[in-house]
């Protein structure tokens, strides 16, 4: 509901003063469109999907995703980006070139040279990765499940609308739900997480995916799709600790420069351990002063489990050794696969 309707709605019901302090329009001031939220006072929100404020936070999200460490964090340079080309699309970052001056007035050439170098190196994506970097709302690991498959997106796109809210239960294989009110479902956060209902869930995956499906073809030229589906083309699930070792601070440098390194290698990288995956990146595979993670602790057991079981003769078709390696183990790794 309209927060100025919700006023008119409930004055005589809640004091005028509590009434005057609930923001009818959005605090952006480039924004200036109504806020929302529920019946029960909960959810409060601008109800403009192209907010600068919003598309400010999708991208900080992107860069920090991608390891560009000068266009990310609570600075101005990403308001100064949106603000000097009317930007309302985050993908759009992809499409600034050198040529077209700097990224923003305040942004110096050399700073928007360093970030342009920075971004120019991580464009590859495969299609479900190109989804999710996009940070639609309700749309995160969603993506994988919905667009493995796919290295086309027209081709996505078209079972998508033919299939509907369906298409995307089945994909996620899940149920359609319990159904919830009206004033609930308008007071969830734009999260896939924070949505209890899986019926509500796939809906708002499918409007997000809608919503935003212009974005997406828009820029599609400035990327480049892998086509993990390629004859030859090898492809390994890995999941990173916290800390993947030196010469990288941060998860997103590493993953940016794996996925950049060799045409018929792609490394997934997911968000939980299971056994699923091929290795697991971790900096005490060469450091023994690093800290073990309950993730480490986790494929250890299995590991553990797997080395008993084979010399009892008694492996099952589930166990699996995923051997634990650094970063720089896992490049060397890679780097022979690449060759074969």
């Amino acid at each position: 509901m309209l927060v100025r309707d919700f006023k008119v709605k409930m004055k005589g019901v809640y004091d005028d003063g509590f009434l005057n302090t609930l923001p009818s329009t959005c605090f952006d001031p480039r924004c200036g469109s109504p806020t929302e939220m529920s019946d029960v006072l909960t959810g409060l929100h601008c109800n403009n999907p192209r907010c600068p404020s919003k598309i400010a936070i999708r991208i900080v999200a992107m860069m920090n995703k991608l390891g560009v460490k000068d266009f990310s964090g609570k600075g101005k340079r990403v308001d100064d980006f949106i603000t000097k080309w009317g930007v309302d699309n985050p993908l759009s970052i992809f499409c600034y070139e050198l040529s077209d001056g700097t990224l923003g007035d305040n942004i110096s050439m050399d700073m928007s040279t360093k970030i342009f170098n920075q971004l120019d190196t991580k464009r590859a994506f495969t299609l479900a990765e190109y989804v999710r970097i996009a940070n639609m709302p309700f749309i995160q690991t969603s993506a994988f499940k919905i667009f493995s498959d796919y290295d086309d997106l027209a081709e996505a796109y078209r079972d998508i609308e033919e299939g509907g809210v369906e298409f995307i239960r089945n994909k996620l294989n899940i149920g359609k739900g319990s159904g919830v009110s009206k004033e609930v479902e308008d007071s969830l956060i734009d999260s896939e997480d924070a949505i209890p209902d899986i019926s509500v869930r796939a809906l708002k995956i499918y409007q997000s995916l809608m919503t935003y499906k212009q974005d997406l073809f828009d820029v599609l030229p400035f990327v480049k799709i892998i086509n993990t589906h390629a004859e030859g083309m090898v492809t390994l699930k890995v999941k990173c600790t916290e800390e993947v070792g030196k010469p990288y601070r941060t998860k997103a440098e590493f993953y940016s420069e794996v996925n950049n390194l060799y045409g018929n290698l792609h490394v997934e990288f997911v968000d939980n351990a299971t056994k699923e995956l091929d290795y697991l990146v971790w900096a005490g595979a060469e450091d023994d002063s690093v800290r073990v993670s309950r993730k480490v602790e986790k494929v250890t057991g299995w590991n553990e489990q797997y080395k008993k079981r084979e010399a009892e003769g008694a492996l099952k078709s589930t166990d699996k050794y995923i051997p634990i390696v650094s970063a720089t183990q896992l490049l060397k790794i890679l780097e022979g696969l690449s060759s074969k």
